[in-house]
C-alpha cells in the first residue's frame, strides 16, 4: 500500500511541474524564476489531504501554499503540454461538431 500511496504522490507532483512548466510558457511575466528556483520540492498530494479533512495549505503541508517540484517545470516542456492540450481541445470540437452535423443529416 506504500508503493500505491508514493506513486500517487508522484503523479500529484508531476502534474503540478506541468502547471508550472505551463506557466513558464504561456504567461511568462508572472513567474518570478529566482523564486521558482528556490523552491523545495513538496511531494505532498494536495487531493489526498483535502480528502482527509485540510481546510488550509497550511493544515495539507504546503506551508508556502504550493506542492510538487516547481524548480523542475522548463518552458520547453510547458510549450509540449500546452501543445498536446490544445491538438485535444481541437479534436474534441471536431468530433462534436461531426457528430452534430450526423445527427441534423437523419
Amino acid at each position: 500500500m506504500r508503493f500505491v500511496r508514493s506513486a500517487k504522490v508522484d503523479r500529484d507532483c508531476a502534474r503540478d511541474v506541468q502547471r508550472v512548466a505551463r506557466l513558464c510558457f504561456q504567461q511568462r511575466r508572472y513567474v518570478r524564476e529566482d523564486v521558482r528556483q528556490s523552491l523545495e520540492r513538496v511531494p505532498i498530494s494536495i487531493a489526498e489531504k483535502i480528502k482527509q479533512g485540510a481546510r488550509s495549505f497550511t493544515e495539507a503541508g504546503g506551508i508556502e501554499a504550493y506542492f510538487g517540484d516547481p524548480r523542475a517545470a522548463s518552458r520547453e516542456e510547458g510549450k509540449a503540454t500546452y501543445e498536446v492540450l490544445s491538438n485535444m481541445i481541437v479534436t474534441a470540437v471536431m468530433e462534436a461538431l461531426e457528430v452534430g452535423a450526423a445527427d441534423r443529416s437523419v
